[in-house]
C-alpha cells in the first residue's frame, strides 16, 4: 500500500485499488476493494457506495465498509443501511431490465 505523499494534492489519494471479476458456470462474480484518503472536502462523496445486480442472478454482498482515522478501525458496515432503487434506464421504450441498485453513504467522513 502506497503511503501519502506530504505534498498530496487533488480531492483523493488513491493508496490501493484491486478489481477482480470471476466468471464460472454460474455466472459473473465482481470484487472491488479500495482504500483512500480524502483531501477535500469536495471528495466526501466518494463515501457514497452504490451496487447494482440483478436479482434473478441472487443478492448481492457487502463484505466490509472500513473507516481509518487517527489509527483507530471503524467497521461502518455493522451501522450501515442500503436503500434499494430500482432503476429502469429503458422504461421509455417499454424495456424492463429487473436491475435493483442499493445506495449507502458512510456517515461520518472526514478530510484527512
Amino acid at each position: 500500500m502506497l503511503p501519502v505523499p506530504e505534498q498530496a494534492s487533488g480531492l483523493i489519494f488513491v493508496r490501493y485499488q484491486h478489481y477482480a471479476v470471476h466468471l464460472d458456470e454460474r455466472g459473473q462474480a465482481s470484487y472491488n476493494a479500495y482504500r483512500f484518503r480524502i483531501l477535500h472536502p469536495n471528495a466526501l462523496q466518494a463515501g457514497n457506495l452504490g451496487i447494482s445486480w440483478r436479482p434473478s442472478a441472487g443478492a448481492p454482498t457487502v463484505h466490509m465498509i472500513r473507516v481509518h482515522r487517527d489509527g483507530e478501525v471503524i467497521d461502518a458496515l455493522a451501522t450501515a443501511t442500503f436503500e434499494i432503487l430500482r432503476r429502469e434506464e429503458g422504461l421509455e421504450a417499454a424495456s424492463l431490465t429487473g436491475i435493483l441498485t442499493a445506495i449507502h453513504r458512510v456517515s461520518d467522513l472526514r478530510v484527512g
